[in-house]
């Protein structure tokens, strides 16, 4: 909770200042290099103990500071006939990977996983423990409360111990997200080089001038 209210807190600092970062560095040069950010900051909050936690979440809250605005401010450079109804289409797409899909499916790693390490550290445990569940991606086997609440102090302690390492597991499975989001944003760096480089369109036909980027306000 309290890494959830440091990287938000980032987030609110940095993003007073994206407008001058984005004219410094292109948006999708800004992307990728969030991108890269995100893939260290999540695979160091995997396997971080101790104070490295805080490190961790520091590079993850400057990863993802920038993605927000700056997608928006591409939508705006490349799309600027759309208007509100673009930005806002695409602003919805983005909050409902992250409430509708996002979560759920991070959760349905963990709980696999939690699955399979108890299913093999400790099968009486999992007996007692698992039950079929179903979500989004299907039925698969997660934990009982109920059950959990019955056991003695030192199978709970183990039951813990299991949820942690599948949770930080879990963290190297979407792991495969920011990478994909940097290959694309790298293939889109090279989309635009071969065309003479990023300038946004304009609605009269011509192309503002390289180096001239519109930056969406932050929110």
């Amino acid at each position: 909770g309290w890494v959830l209210v440091y990287t938000s807190a980032i987030m609110l600092v940095l993003r007073m200042f994206a407008g001058g970062i984005a004219h410094r560095i292109s948006p999708l040069g800004l992307l990728a290099a969030c991108s890269f950010l995100a893939v260290v900051g999540l695979f160091l909050m995997s396997t971080a103990t101790g104070g490295m936690i805080l490190v961790a979440a520091t590079l993850y809250g400057i990863a993802k500071t920038f993605f927000w605005p700056t997608t928006l401010a591409v939508v705006a450079d490349q799309f600027p006939r759309g208007g509100a109804l673009t930005m806002n289409t695409v602003a919805g797409v983005g909050m409902l990977a992250v409430g509708t899909l996002g979560a759920p499916f991070m959760g349905n790693v963990q709980d696999q996983n939690i699955d399979a390490n108890l299913r093999t550290q400790a099968p009486a445990l999992h007996a007692q423990v698992m039950e079929p569940k179903s979500s989004l991606f299907g039925d698969y086997m997660g934990i009982n409360p109920a059950a959990v609440g019955a056991l003695g102090a030192a199978e709970q302690q183990q039951i813990a111990q299991v949820s942690e390492a599948s949770q930080k597991q879990a963290l190297r499975t979407i792991i495969i997200l920011p990478v994909l989001m940097m290959l694309f944003y790298i293939a889109l760096m090279f989309y635009f080089k071969g065309r003479g480089g990023y300038r946004p369109a304009e609605l009269g036909g011509t192309a503002a001038p390289q180096g001239a980027h519109r930056v969406a306000t932050p929110v």
